[in-house]
């Protein structure tokens, strides 16, 4: 049985000043002439920071409290935010964790194209 690999995840990063976007302006603010590319991201962060939600944002969603966001520092730089999987029951500041787009197959109360956090074993210093 084959599986499938996880979406991609990929952010615009200018090829000059190497700012990161979420969403790709047209041009670059800092210079216009600099080109923007979607650049494939590992998806290998560690939590910069959490919130844990207790309310639910809609009433079809009361049996998923509480549930935490995180904000993930991916190893290439730029920071997201990301849903929390089962994996994940307990975010820390520090944790490592992989990230990957949403597909229309998993949890429907989360959109296609955001980001899913899973849980990801630590690894000896140095080593990806």
């Amino acid at each position: 049985m084959s599986q499938v690999p996880p979406p991609a995840v990929a952010m615009a990063c200018c090829t000059a000043c190497r700012r990161w976007f979420v969403v790709a302006p047209a041009r670059c603010p800092a210079d216009a002439a600099h080109e923007i590319l979607d650049r494939p991201l590992s998806g290998h962060g560690v939590v910069f920071s959490f919130t844990v939600t207790h309310q639910p944002m809609r009433a079809s969603a009361g049996d998923r409290v509480p549930y935490a966001t995180v904000l993930v520092e991916l190893d290439e730089g730029p920071r997201v935010l990301a849903h929390v999987d089962a994996s994940l029951p307990r975010p820390a500041i520090g944790q490592p964790v992989l990230i990957r787009a949403q597909d229309d197959a998993d949890d429907p109360h989360i959109p296609p194209g955001a980001y899913i956090a899973t849980a990801r074993p630590r690894t000896p210093e140095g080593t990806p």
